[in-house]
């Protein structure tokens, strides 16, 4: 009798298609839920959307004069309307407590050219 190897194990794991991996075939199931859920998402804000009239997104009305940030924000008694924010406010006051006293420049006196 003449020897006969067995069949290479490797070769019966591969799969016939080369795009026909668990891996592949698990991206490709997850891409299509993500697709599903994105698209159910979009018909529920477009059913909210055109029942209610348009819904605007939610955007802050107020926002920080200085930086622009939309939390933890003070209106400003002297302006009203205008609002800052605990940050941008504390750096304001600090800033006026410690101004400095500005020292007046001394004029030098120019000499008549006559002289």
């Amino acid at each position: 009798k003449e020897y006969e190897a067995p069949e290479n194990p490797v070769l019966a794991l591969r799969p016939a298609n080369a795009k026909d991996t668990p891996l592949l075939n698990y991206m490709k199931t997850k891409a299509v839920e993500r697709r599903a859920k994105m698209a159910k998402r979009e018909r529920e804000r477009r059913k909210w959307s055109d029942s209610l009239g348009r819904i605007s997104e939610k955007k802050s009305k107020w926002r920080c004069a200085e930086c622009g940030t939309s939390k933890n924000l003070e209106e400003d008694p002297d302006d009203r309307g205008t609002c800052y924010c605990t940050t941008c406010w504390e750096w304001w006051e600090s800033k006026d407590s410690k101004k400095k006293k500005k020292k007046k420049k001394h004029k030098k006196h120019k000499k008549h050219k006559d002289e």
